[in-house]
């Protein structure tokens, strides 16, 4: 899964966010299929935002595409389903890859804004780490008075899965 998150981010496999997208649609299915606990009829799809020189670099915005994929492949089920940008950065952050665990919490604090809205938001990405990148993005979502139904992602990694284990 590394190696298919890493090549559609950063070396430009675009074919892959179909691949992602089909695994997000399934994911949203699921919550639809929850009945009363979730409605998922009208959500705004939100992707998590990347910091604006990592969207210049890649030439892209890959959680915004994947976003925009998943609400194609969902429009049979409800056409009122689709991707909203609606989170924004209000600072400049770090690249995460060169820090550690502590280092993308601190990075990412205060780093996202969400305006208000009528729909629930649904948050989409590619992969979590850490967890700090959807924690200040749920932050700014509740922030913004916005119902947060759930987060969708396509893969996590290890080091995620360890430090829940641990608390």
């Amino acid at each position: 899964m590394r190696g298919l998150v890493s090549a559609r981010k950063d070396r430009g496999a675009s074919h892959i966010t179909g691949l992602f997208a089909d695994r997000l649609s399934e994911l949203l299915t699921g919550l639809a299929e929850c009945g009363g606990m979730v409605d998922v009829a009208s959500v705004a799809l939100v992707p998590i935002p990347s910091d604006a020189a990592a969207v210049r670099a890649r030439g892209y915005d890959h959680a915004g595409s994947l976003a925009a994929s998943v609400a194609r492949r969902w429009r049979w089920a409800s056409p009122s389903v689709s991707p909203e940008t609606c989170l924004t950065r209000v600072r400049r952050i770090a690249d995460q890859a060169e820090l550690g665990v502590e280092g993308r919490w601190r990075n990412q604090a205060g780093s996202m804004v969400c305006r208000t809205g009528p729909r629930p938001v649904i948050l989409v990405d590619d992969l979590v780490t850490t967890g700090a990148s959807l924690a200040e993005a749920s932050r700014a979502v509740v922030a913004s008075r916005r119902r947060l139904i759930a987060a969708l992602v396509v893969a996590s990694t290890p080091i995620l899965l360890a430090q829940s284990g641990s608390g």
